[in-house]
């Protein structure tokens, strides 16, 4: 730098020097040798340390970006698993709209179904009296069950002329079935005799 100060006097610029075949003592050569390679050193630690945490900064951000996709697919998860709730929640409230509504339209219609059976036995009642319905109840439940009422084999009394003597066989008969029907239902006893009722 004096060099330079010194040469711009005379309008000259001096843009480099170098000095050759100087002898400088090897104490102070191997101090400036060190000095020098310290500063490397240290520029190179700086290097170092500024490349690591360059690193840091990128590795961190990259890992938010993979937590950010794994937050977003979590996130709508979530909303899908509270769509599908939402979902089975309105099917089952259906559901159970569905069978309330059933059950009170098939009470309703059992109901009906009950009054109109009552409303018919009573009219029933009321043209052929109690015995007569009964009677005809239990040949109602005759056809449904398939009982035999007639037998296999038939003896009666008599010639066959018509004067009676079967009677006695058919009420017979007739008593037996009347008291096979009290042992399977609760219908009314229908008393039979030869003749009456």
């Amino acid at each position: 730098a004096r060099v330079r100060m010194h040469l711009l006097k005379y309008h000259v610029d001096v843009v480099n020097v170098l000095i050759c075949h100087i002898h400088l003592p090897e104490e102070l050569m191997k101090t400036q040798t060190e000095k020098i390679l310290a500063e490397q050193k240290q520029g190179m630690f700086n290097a170092q340390r500024e490349a690591e945490i360059k690193r840091i900064e990128l590795e961190k951000t990259s890992s938010q970006a993979d937590n950010q996709r794994s937050l977003m697919e979590a996130t709508v998860g979530v909303e899908i698993s509270a769509k599908r709730s939402e979902q089975r929640k309105r099917e089952a409230e259906g559901e159970a709209y569905y069978i309330s509504e059933t059950g009170k339209a098939e009470a309703e219609k059992m109901r009906l179904i009950g009054e109109a059976q009552g409303v018919a036995y009573n009219e029933q009642v009321n043209a052929l009296g109690a015995n007569g319905v009964a009677l005809i109840e239990t040949l109602k439940v005759i056809g449904e069950k398939g009982v035999r009422i007639t037998p296999d084999i038939m003896a009666s009394g008599g010639g066959g002329n018509g004067d009676g003597g079967g009677g006695i066989g058919t009420l017979l008969l007739l008593n037996l079935f009347r008291d096979q029907m009290q042992k399977n239902s609760d219908a009314p006893a229908i008393a039979l005799t030869n003749g009456t009722k």
